[in-house]
Parts: structure tokens; sequence; C-alpha cells
């Protein structure tokens, strides 16, 4: 069968059965994508250098891919099409019921349409065709075809980093349990603190009047709002949010004389010196109030103790802290993979109904990956970044696999909090879902405009 007539038989067919994607398909321009036929002992096509399938046993591949799928599974959700050879064995090798396959890139559909015929699953009554998501997550049972997610079109994007974190979740799993004894011995370090000191929850009677906080990250858009948050720091304590940070903020916080209400500190290598301990032991001594302290028990002992202020202590949702609430109860705060997320879960739990998120970039800005710190002091160095995400401009920043990651888990989170409201005040990192963007001027003059009211009435 010759191409024109290829295309033409593939996009009637689509047309018979989804009528806006075959529209969708007709409009596109395949002629720019750099693609070329691979010979092996079979044939598939490779775009950018990127082959769609195997080129030497294309059915033996898609057996592996399909493997983990459970004979009795009836609804799956496939992720990219490669050559279409993984929808074909799952609808005639496995027989599945139900097969929703997502089109992750419309030009690769486009591109496979015009050199192949599809017809064989095309055709099959229990395939679904979609182009865009039907909700934020995953199907339940899924797999996906690992060169399309390197052309992943927009609608997809989200679906296609949940994919990547989820394919590296074994490597970090196993991170984590090489870790475990660590941090079993240091929950027995840790038990004079954890076992006495007070649950993180109880902040919240100290500060039951706050109906807004500022969660400080160390992303670094941070630098750019050392001023502004000089003139919020500067309201009086009682007329200004709730000021949360997390550790490795509190350095260019405390060269810039910006203090916070609460640290959040969750990660068994940050040091006294990290977390500006020994300035704060300084500041103390000047009767200057340090910040409260929300600590995980793997901390480390020293850090626990050279703290000058008052210690809090809560566990994290994982399953390794599940035998510290047999001896000692403290509530539990989201954890996965960022300190920023028990942070902001912490906000929540205090009955905080407005976070505003400073710093949470999960992305690298103007060349850096965190304010106030050295390039590769607190992970991988820019030039080690793999990835993008686009920032609150619609820009692309580089990133890499963890940010991202630790981006999505965010969003799922904020997802999951009906009754609180999210915004960050930068554009120059990731565009958060569900966190809209809140203009800090704006703020900062409402907020001052509150304080002057306050203090009129007062008078």
């Amino acid at each position: 069968m010759s191409q024109p007539q290829l295309i033409d038989t593939n996009l009637k067919l689509i047309a018979s059965r989804w009528p806006a994607i075959a529209a969708q398909l007709t409009r596109i321009d395949i002629d720019g994508i750099n693609a070329q036929l691979e010979q092996g002992l079979e044939q598939t096509i490779s775009v950018n250098g990127i082959q769609l399938s195997s080129r030497h046993n294309r059915i033996a591949e898609a057996s592996l891919l399909c493997q983990a799928i459970p004979t009795a599974a009836t609804e799956i959700d496939c992720y990219g099409i490669g050559m279409g050879d993984v929808p074909w064995y799952l609808l005639h090798e496995k027989q599945v019921q139900s097969l929703r396959v997502h089109c992750l890139n419309l030009s690769l559909l486009k591109l496979l349409l015009t050199y192949t015929d599809q017809s064989q699953w095309l055709s099959h009554p229990q395939l679904t065709l979609l182009t865009t998501p039907a909700h934020m997550g995953l199907g339940r049972l899924w797999l996906a075809c690992t060169a399309d997610l390197g052309f992943c079109d927009e609608p997809y994007q989200y679906q296609r980093d949940i994919i990547l974190h989820e394919k590296n979740v074994g490597f970090a799993n196993r991170r984590h349990e090489a870790n475990r004894a660590l941090h079993l011995q240091r929950f027995e370090d840790n038990q004079p603190f954890w076992q006495h000191d007070e649950d993180a929850l109880q902040l919240r009677q100290i500060y039951a009047d706050k109906q807004a906080a500022l969660v400080i990250a160390s992303g670094p858009s941070l630098a750019s709002h050392y001023a502004w948050l000089q003139q919020v720091y500067a309201l009086p304590q009682s007329q200004r949010p709730l000021i949360i940070a997390v550790d490795t903020a509190l350095k260019g916080l405390m060269s810039q004389q910006i203090g916070c209400d609460i640290v959040v500190s969750i990660d068994e290598l940050i040091t006294p010196a990290m977390i500006q301990a020994p300035q704060l032991v300084a500041q103390h001594a000047q009767h200057q109030s340090p910040p409260a302290l929300v600590y995980f028990p793997k901390s480390r002992p020293d850090l626990l103790a050279s703290w000058p202020g008052k210690r809090y202590a809560a566990y994290s949702t994982q399953p390794i802290f599940d035998s510290l609430c047999q001896r000692a109860q403290h509530c539990r705060l989201f954890a996965n993979g960022s300190v920023l997320h028990p942070a902001v879960d912490l906000a929540c739990q205090l009955g905080i109904k407005q976070t505003y998120l400073i710093g949470a970039d999960f992305g690298f800005v103007d060349g850096r990956t965190h304010a106030a710190w050295e390039d590769g002091a607190l992970g991988p160095k820019v030039s080690f970044a793999k990835h993008s995400i686009k920032n609150g401009e619609g820009k692309l920043i580089s990133t890499n696999l963890n940010f991202i990651s630790y981006l999505r888990a965010l969003e799922l989170f904020i997802a999951k909090q009906p009754h609180c409201q999210f915004q960050r005040l930068s554009q120059a990192g990731a565009a958060i879902r569900g966190c809209a963007y809140q203009d800090p001027k704006a703020l900062l003059r409402q907020w001052q405009a509150q304080s002057q009211l306050r203090r009129s009435h007062a008078e």
C-alpha cells in the first residue's frame, strides 16, 4: 500500500470512531520531523535518533513491556504508541477488555499512520484512543512506551513526569533501604529528644490567630525576595503571616537579617552549621528569640542538641516511622523527598487557610540550584540537568528528575486540600498546579494597610 493510501485508510478509520482526533491529525504537518527508517531483522522508525521500537523483534519487546500486566486485568491505560505493537499485543494476545491508548504526541501518530498500517488495533472494539488525559493521575493499571515519553505534547507532560518518577522509584527505594539502618539508629540516638519534646501540632496554641503563612523554600528565586521579606518581617508579629522556613533557606535569610517563626528540618545529612545553629545561638545570647524547630527523628543528634530554641517533634507518613508511634505519639507530616512537603503540610495542620510559597522553584533559575548556596553544595550541579519544566511565565527552565518528582508530589498534595488555598510569589520558578501566582508587592501593601488600620484603631 502506498503512503497516500496508508494515511487515507488510517485516518478514515480514526474518523469513523474519533472524528475530533482525525480532525486534529489532518491539520498536522510532519514534513519537519527528523525521521528515518531503521533496518535490522525487522524495521522500525527513528525520530531524532530515538527508535520507536526494537528493530529486531518488535513483538518480543511488546511482550516484555506487557509482562507486568496481570493476566486477569480488564482495564489498561497505555501511554504512548511506539510502532503500534504494544496496543496490538494487549488487545490480541492479552485480550484486555478495555484498553485506553494515550497518544502522547500527535505528530508521532501522524508519522506512524503515514508509513505503516495500524488498522488491526485501531479497529478493535475494546480500544479507546485519547489525546488529552481525563484526570491528573495515571490509570490504575498502566504501562508506557518509553520512546514516546521523550516527545510528549503539553497535555500529557504531567503524566510523563509521574511515569518517569514511577520508573525510577525502585532505584530511589533501594537507596532509602540502604539508609534504613542509619535511620533506625538515629531513632534510638534521638530518643531523648523525640520522646520528651512536644508534638509539632502544639504550635496551634501559639499561632491560633494566624490565617496566612509564608512557607519559604531555598530555590534560587528566594534571593529576589529578600528585600520584600525584610519588610514583611518588620511588620508587628501579631499583624504579619506566620513565617515557616525550610532548613536550607536559613543561610540566605540570616545573611539578610530576616527571621522566621518556625524552621522545618527532616534530612539526616543537615549539620548544625548548615542550619545556621551557631549564629542562632549567638543571637539567642543577645536576647533575640530563636525560631521553633520542627524535626523528624532521623535528624542529626548534634543539630537537635545545639538548637537554641524550642524543639517540636513530628513523624513522616513513611512506614519506617510507624514503630515510633507505639513509643511516643506525634503528628504525621506528608513527605515525599523534599523538606518543603512537610513544611506545607505543617501549615495546613496548624489550621492555616492561606499559604504563600516563596523559593519553591523546582528548577534552576539564573544558573543556580539554591539561593545562597554554591552550585552542587546541596545536590547535583546545574550542569547535570537533563530535564526541563515550564515556569510561571511559560518559559522552560532546566531541572532534574528529583525536582520534578517533588513538584508533582506537592501538586497531588495540594489537590487533596480543599479547605486550604495556595499561591506562589514568583513567576521565575515552576508553575505549580493548584497554586496561582500572587504579586508580592500588592500582597505587602495589603498587609501594611491592615497593620496601619489596626494601629489606628488601637490609638
